[in-house]
């Protein structure tokens, strides 16, 4: 091995704290423009399966409107961490 593989030797000797970004599994996933505005997609989660599940719409468009509201906001969700200290 080299001199320089080891990045914490590169640095003084203390490695580099390493966390995750909860904003980036929270956060939509996509952003669709509209003509009322911008629409953001998030993913899904076990509650909004059961939920389409459980729609009662007779053709695929109808269940699609109702499903939308679980999935989709016109204002985007803030951030998780900003909340905390």
């Amino acid at each position: 091995m080299g001199q320089g593989d080891d990045p914490a030797a590169s640095d003084g000797g203390t490695p580099k704290k390493k966390g995750l970004n909860l904003d980036l599994l929270f956060g939509p996933v996509k952003h669709v423009p509209t003509s009322i505005g911008t629409l953001h997609l998030y993913g899904l989660r076990v509650s909004d399966m059961s939920a389409f599940a459980s729609l009662s719409g007779s053709d695929a468009i109808s269940r699609f409107r109702l499903f939308l509201p679980h999935i989709a906001s016109l204002t985007e969700a803030g951030s998780k961490t900003k909340d905390r200290l």
